[in-house]
């Protein structure tokens, strides 16, 4: 199998996890109050929830990687 058909597979698959852990923020949100914090549209979380942290991960040492995307266990090594 061409590593280029994998390749683009594992794109489209995590492009699919991103659009469905969108920001939801809590303003105009029917369902406040949410203590005025952001939170993932798909599972409630904080935003970026545990899933979007996972998949920023292996991005770390790039130049406009934001310190809110590393997850809890990176903050506190």
């Amino acid at each position: 199998m061409p590593i280029g058909g994998r390749l683009l597979r594992d794109v489209e698959a995590k492009c699919r996890v991103l659009a469905r852990h969108m920001l939801s923020p809590s303003i105009d949100d029917p369902e406040l109050p949410w203590d005025n914090r952001n939170d993932c549209q798909y599972d409630g979380e904080d935003w970026p929830c545990p899933d979007l942290l996972d998949l920023a991960l292996p991005y770390t040492d790039h130049p406009d990687h934001r310190e809110q995307w590393r997850t809890h266990q990176m903050r506190t090594r």
